[in-house]
């Protein structure tokens, strides 16, 4: 069989279409799973769990039912688990492999932490955006020959790159469908990754470039309040031995929810004014020098009359 799924002491195995790739869960006082690419381990045994005001989901977990879905694009492994309030899924395609956490609670909940290890075999070298805090998703993307020269504790955003040079196999780790939920950091912890997330901001104020970026003076405990009845988004893990393989790789994109908007074909290509490009403010004395609404619409009136000037000359 392409995929085959084994069943035995609360230790399922998942495979892809083509059986490159092997996901194998374990569940009992706590849940983990490994991933192997090609025979090769590439995720060593992690844990996941996500914890709830008061409930943690995945810890001392009994598994209610199993349902199992195969078709050409992934097989699917669903675990329900006995409380039936939650249930956890894992996908395997040919491009990797992905997880998240499903709830049915009746009320809405206030998730307190998640846990999503990445114990990444071996000690391969890495190519990450490193962070100190979490508003930052445009720095420099490092090149470390090894994650043994990471500091612990130093953070990075995803998708973040890790290349095994001993067979060639490289691994990504990202997200996919997110929404209402704070986006995944990875953080060194160890000889291992771990997901870290910004905690759930309850004092903004107006400030930073420009001044008119959201900044967060203070946060809460918690990540987030959200519906009880909802899907979290998928943790990914993509490997592969080839670059090229990489840069045709949507598996994120076929993990997201379609998009909302049915007609899209209002939606046309044409100039822009972007605010990095006047450095979000025109030396105009009567906007005082100050980031406000009618800048932008200063700035479109005058492209709209230099394109009429152009059009006639």
């Amino acid at each position: 069989m392409s995929a085959e799924l084994i069943a035995k002491d609360k230790r399922f195995q998942l495979n892809s279409p083509n059986n490159t790739l092997k996901v194998k869960v374990s569940m009992g006082d706590s849940i983990t799973y490994s991933i192997s690419f090609k025979n090769k381990t590439v995720i060593l045994p992690s844990a996941i769990a996500m914890v709830l005001q008061n409930k943690v989901l995945g810890k001392t977990t009994q598994v209610n039912n199993i349902r199992v879905i195969k078709n050409k694009e992934f097989n699917e492994l669903s675990v329900l688990f006995s409380d039936q309030n939650y249930s956890l899924i894992f996908r395997a395609y040919n491009e990797g492999v992905a997880y998240r956490f499903v709830t049915s609670f009746k009320d809405s909940i206030q998730v307190v932490a998640e846990k999503a290890d990445f114990n990444i075999n071996g000690k391969p070298a890495a190519i990450l955006q490193g962070t100190d805090n979490y508003t930052s998703w445009e720095g420099p993307y490092i090149k470390y020959p090894s994650i043994a020269e990471i500091s612990n504790g130093k953070r990075a955003t995803t998708p973040a790159l890790f290349d095994d040079k001993s067979n060639g196999i490289k691994v990504v780790i990202a997200e996919s469908d997110l929404f209402g939920y704070p986006g995944i950091y990875i953080k060194k912890q160890g000889d291992q990754y771990i997901g870290d997330w910004a905690k759930f901001p309850t004092k903004t104020v107006m400030g930073s470039w420009g001044d008119f970026v959201s900044v967060v003076k203070e946060r809460g405990d918690y990540l987030a309040k959200t519906d009880g009845s909802r899907s979290f988004p998928w943790r990914v893990i993509i490997a592969t031995d080839n670059d090229k393989d990489l840069l045709n790789n949507h598996l994120v994109t076929k993990l997201a929810r379609p998009s909302e908007i049915k007609d899209t074909s209002w939606i046309k290509s044409g100039k822009a004014a972007w605010e990095w490009w006047h450095d979000a403010m025109l030396l105009v004395q009567a906007f005082h020098q100050e980031w406000r609404t009618e800048i932008p619409i200063y700035i479109i009136i005058m492209l709209t009359l230099l394109l009429q000037i152009n059009s006639n000359t």
